[in-house]
């Protein structure tokens, strides 16, 4: 009887332990997010221009004045006044790996960061070839 007992009281408390964890995953989301879509820019060959409409989501805890930056220029993006979310859409055009920011007004320090990486459909060559065949 006491083993029946305590078999079920093992499982009663297994039971509550694993309702428990999908509460842990959503507190342990971070403050602020920056997202960008999409992840990746292909170009046709390696070091060519890439051409891509990004589209950029960010959310924070607490309200508050907000700017994206990329890593193209230093003028903001787009800015927000008291707000906790925001989104912008725009084109670039790189040949390198654009990043992106997110700010408070006034300030250097980035709250989030995302990134478009740059891909190619063909790699460039190590060495051009310098002779040529008449076929």
């Amino acid at each position: 009887m006491k083993r029946s007992i305590l078999k079920s009281g093992n499982a009663l408390i297994l039971m509550f332990s694993i309702w428990s964890l999908p509460i842990q995953a959503e507190t342990d989301m971070p403050e602020t997010q920056l997202a960008v879509t999409p992840k990746q820019c292909v170009a046709l060959l390696q070091g060519q221009t890439c051409y891509v409409t990004v589209e950029l989501n960010w959310q924070v805890i607490n309200k508050g004045n907000y700017c994206i930056y990329s890593s193209q220029q230093q003028d903001p993006i787009q800015c927000w006044d008291s707000k906790r979310q925001g989104e912008v859409k725009r084109e670039f055009s790189a040949k390198s790996n654009l990043r992106f920011f997110l700010r408070q007004i006034n300030t250097r320090t980035n709250l989030a960061k995302a990134e478009v990486k740059m891909a190619w459909v063909h790699k460039k060559k190590g060495k051009p070839r310098k002779s040529w065949r008449m076929f």
